[in-house]
């Protein structure tokens, strides 16, 4: 999956095997081979199924046991890495209004505020089990579990 911001594109490789064997990496895009616009890459705790989102020039990823790794995303530089407690996490990371979305299979819902340093701001426990990426509209976050969907305002 790839995400992109001020000019660079990040993108996660594929992982179906697991582990957090993968990796991201960062180009400008352009013309020709990829790989002379790489700008860096980055393999330690990755994702194997979510996206990663960015936010104001961070790159923040969530590994399926649950770490999330902010990267800035003109240098590949860590800034934090942060875990968020009992995994899987299947479902990719959302942003809004200055704030990350982590949900877990069972329905852990992690908010931490986007920036430098790892912030949690809560932890919400919904019942369910969760593999789809939340989605937000009009200051509405939508998470959908097999057995319902919740719309918290």
């Amino acid at each position: 999956a790839a995400v992109a911001e001020e000019g660079v594109v990040g993108a996660t490789s594929g992982n179906p095997a697991g582990a957090g064997k993968g990796h991201i990496m960062a180009v400008r895009p352009g013309q020709g081979d990829v790989r002379a616009t790489k700008l860096w890459k980055h393999g330690k705790s990755t994702p194997d199924s979510a996206s990663p989102v960015c936010v104001n020039g961070k790159v923040y990823a969530l590994a399926d046991a649950g770490i999330v790794t902010c990267l800035d995303l003109g240098t590949g530089k860590v800034d934090w890495v942060e875990r968020l407690g009992k995994g899987p996490f299947h479902a990719s990371i959302v942003a809004g209004d200055g704030k990350l979305y982590c949900l877990s299979i069972e329905g852990n819902c992690t908010v931490m505020q986007a920036g430098s340093e790892a912030k949690v701001l809560s932890t919400n426990k919904l019942s369910g089990t969760f593999y789809a990426t939340p989605a937000i509209s009009d200051g509405v976050l939508y998470l959908r579990a097999y057995e319902r969907l919740y719309a918290i305002q």
